[in-house]
């Protein structure tokens, strides 16, 4: 899985040679233009979370949406619009995998840092009215 380090390229736009975009064009939203698109609303999110801009990441979320993790045996269940304002999210260590989209429904894992403790957040995403939205974050610690 290829990770795309947030700290030099979140700032940076993807290019498409100019051949490849006519294909997208001509043949409408296909995988990979799916894949870019829920790629693009994980950066979002996250730079949104990274800001603190609640605003910003509830218009990137579905209304339902949860964050689940555990700690300490238990499972933690928050509305995820209640998320970004707990996640002190670091944007220098945000990794974002590649996009698996399957239909209206994608998966993206997220590495980050948090302090001292090293996360993976799955992120899955749902389209509805045409856009794409995160639905729910299972957030775990690497190596528990």
């Amino acid at each position: 899985m290829t990770m795309k380090n947030l700290s030099v390229s979140h700032l940076k736009r993807r290019v498409a040679c100019p051949f490849v975009v006519a294909i997208a064009v001509f043949l409408g939203p296909t995988t990979m233009a799916q894949e870019a698109a829920v790629e693009d609303v994980i950066e979002a999110f996250y730079e949104a979370a990274g800001n603190g801009d609640m605003d910003a990441a509830a218009r990137l979320t579905h209304v339902d949406a949860k964050f689940f993790g555990a700690r300490n045996d238990k499972l933690m269940q928050i509305p995820l619009t209640l998320w970004p304002a707990r996640s002190g999210v670091d944007m220098d260590t945000v990794e974002i995998g590649d996009a698996h989209v399957a239909g209206a429904a994608a998966m993206v894992e997220v590495r980050r840092e948090a302090g001292e403790e090293s996360l993976v957040e799955l992120v899955s995403l749902v389209r509805f009215n045409g856009a794409w939205r995160v639905m729910s974050i299972v957030q775990g610690g690497v190596g528990s």
